[in-house]
């Protein structure tokens, strides 16, 4: 067999891994930071392009197979080469988020935020030699004049997005105002307004924070340093409902932003105040008054602290906090456990330089909770092969069901193995569902794979 058809033969009946979340296992922040998530937790990727300094929000995408596709520091856009894309350059922008165009796989939004208002761009990516650019007809379009805090959410049933953008008027008054856009195949437009007067709203002519839960029906903001409302999302009608007549006081200072994070579950919310205090809120009975009494604290909080500068759920379903001024990220794993159980690991990255205050803006695409297992794995694609699966999970589930899409194997179609085998028992394409419980809970994760007919060869 000569060495060309052994690499065929290699190719065919290789092994395959499938990602969940594939969209946001790729970080880009800082100054240069790239931070991919796998089995093995966060770890450093090559130096990027971009240079997110201060309090300015990056933002980043990948493909649906967990390829970076392009970050924004919100002065430049880069491709996965690190590439300015054409016509990528932009005044700095505050706020960034990037959205698939639901119409074309070729294009992503890029929503941006500051003093000049809420705009959009479109990249598209077979532009400059499939490089990517920007047409300067999609550059820039406005939306509002306003300020805005950023969020994605999945629509519930439609091949299509929500933008929500929340803002204060500037500072002008104490309303605090909230706008969702749909994301459709034909285009952005506006959707619904809701507004509302909150004693302080208008502090600081921007708000501190906005987080979207992974189930996308709740909406956390906080503003003045310490105070929150929370409120619902219908994610089929994208508006705006049962949302807190009164903000609820977190007990922080004023003189530093508060940061806040959903749990996997979207059952709780973390709290992040004056860079030091880490605290956890049930969202079981929907009052200000509640929730505040549901207080469970972490770390005690230390005004005018300097430990953490950001909180962010992970795609492998930890929550992640920024400590820019030592240059490494802590960890509070599986922050939905009880709180007796629960702890923060420091350093489980560390950089030799590069932190920055924000993690990046992420869009919530899927409306499911970052997955238990992220990454399934497979051995042996050939028809007669016995085709081996694996995963990673982030918590040992209490039971698990894989499922092989290949009926004709009757009994054989289904195991309750971690690891299990499986012949199929004809070529073609298909699906592989593993459904993990935990505390009550299923999770599926899908992956697919072909079969191929072993290849034949004349050796002589």
């Amino acid at each position: 067999m000569s060495f060309r058809n052994l690499l065929l033969v290699m190719a065919l009946c290789g092994s395959t891994r499938s990602w969940a979340q594939p969209e946001l296992i790729n970080w880009f922040f800082g100054d240069g930071i790239q931070v991919t998530f796998g089995g093995n937790g966060p770890v450093l990727g090559p130096t990027a392009s971009l240079n997110a300094s201060g309090l300015n929000q990056p933002a980043c995408i990948s493909d649906d197979n967990g390829n970076p596709v392009l970050y924004t520091d919100g002065a430049g856009v880069y491709n996965a080469a690190g590439d300015l894309v054409q016509n990528g350059n932009f005044t700095q922008a505050s706020e960034n988020m990037f959205v698939p165009d639901p119409g074309n796989p070729d294009r992503y939004y890029l929503f941006q935020s500051g003093n000049s208002g809420l705009t959009y761009s479109i990249v598209t990516m077979s532009l400059n030699g499939g490089q990517g650019g920007i047409n300067d007809n999609e550059k820039n379009i406005s939306l509002n004049s306003q300020n805005c805090q950023l969020a994605c959410a999945g629509h519930a049933t439609d091949n299509a997005f929500w933008l929500v953008a929340a803002h204060n008027n500037n500072g002008n008054g104490d309303d605090v105002v909230v706008i969702t856009y749909a994301i459709t195949s034909s285009g952005v437009t506006q959707n619904t307004t809701f507004s509302q007067y909150y004693l302080y709203g208008g502090w600081f002519g921007a708000l501190d924070d906005m987080r979207l839960s992974p189930d996308c029906a709740k909406i956390g903001l906080v503003f003045k340093g310490h105070y929150l409302v929370m409120m619902r999302l219908n994610n089929t009608t994208g508006t705006i409902f049962d949302a807190f007549t009164q903000a609820m006081d977190l007990n922080n200072s004023f003189t530093s932003e508060d940061y806040i994070e959903f749990s996997p579950n979207s059952e709780f919310l973390w709290s992040l105040g004056d860079y030091s205090g880490v605290s956890r809120y049930s969202l079981a009975v929907w009052t200000p008054t509640s929730m505040s009494t549901s207080e469970e604290i972490l770390v005690p909080l230390v005004w005018n602290g300097s430990d953490y500068t950001d909180i962010r759920l992970g795609p492998d379903g930890h929550l992640y906090l920024n400590r820019g001024n030592d240059n490494a990220m802590d960890r509070i794993s599986n922050p939905d456990a009880p709180f007796a159980d629960l702890s923060i690991e420091s350093d489980v990255l560390v950089a030799p330089s590069g932190f920055t205050n924000k993690f990046p803006n992420l869009p919530n695409l899927s409306c499911l909770p970052p997955s238990l297992a992220l990454t399934i794995q497979h051995e042996f694609e050939c028809l007669g092969d016995s085709t081996q699966f694996s995963f990673f999970s982030s918590s040992a589930p209490d039971s698990l069901l894989w499922n092989f899409g290949d009926p004709a194997s009757g009994v054989l179609n289904t195991s309750q193995e971690e690891e299990p085998f499986h012949i199929f028992f004809a070529t073609g394409t298909f699906t592989v569902t593993l459904t993990l419980w935990l505390n009550g809970e299923a999770q599926e994760i899908t992956h697919g794979l072909t079969i191929y007919h072993t290849p034949e060869f004349d050796l002589g």
